[in-house]
């Protein structure tokens, strides 16, 4: 008959061990502290690999992971001033974000200081503005021209 390891429980919070008296906690205590290990040696060389000192790269800058985000606001009209209301704006690397003018042809939405925003209407060009920082972009979309004659 083979030999059959009986896992042995003596209440809550106490450390399991085998019927033959070995502890199997140690194991696996020492297995955790072997990956906690490793994952600090990575992060450690990472630092050092970038060129800082030991421990200087662990988190990285708050700029890298989040850009910082303001809000912009501003008039959309067409070429004679009129204003249009419900125009699409929504920024060009997430086209989920984004926002539509209102019935005075205002809109607000809070961005990436860097990205672009599209500014989209039927029967208008479509057009891209950089916000590079500014907080009131106004913009006058062209008119579509179609002749049927041609």
């Amino acid at each position: 008959m083979q030999n059959q390891n009986i896992l042995i429980f003596m209440g809550k919070g106490a450390r399991p061990f085998l019927a033959d008296g070995k502890d199997i906690w140690l194991p696996y205590v020492r297995c955790m502290r072997r990956r906690v290990i490793i994952l600090l040696s990575f992060l450690l060389m990472d630092s050092v690999a970038n060129g800082a000192g030991p421990g200087a790269g662990l988190l990285p800058d708050a700029k890298a992971v989040f850009q910082a985000e303001i809000e912009v606001s501003g008039l959309v009209t067409d070429s004679a001033g009129t204003i249009l209301p419900g125009v699409s704006v929504v920024l060009k690397s997430k086209p989920s974000v984004g926002t539509t003018t209102d019935l005075n042809g205002r809109y607000i939405l809070k961005v990436p200081a860097s990205d672009v925003l599209e500014f989209r209407m039927v029967g208008y060009l479509a057009q891209e503005v950089p916000i590079n920082g500014q907080t009131t972009i106004n913009v006058t979309l062209q008119k579509i021209i179609r002749s049927w004659m041609t």
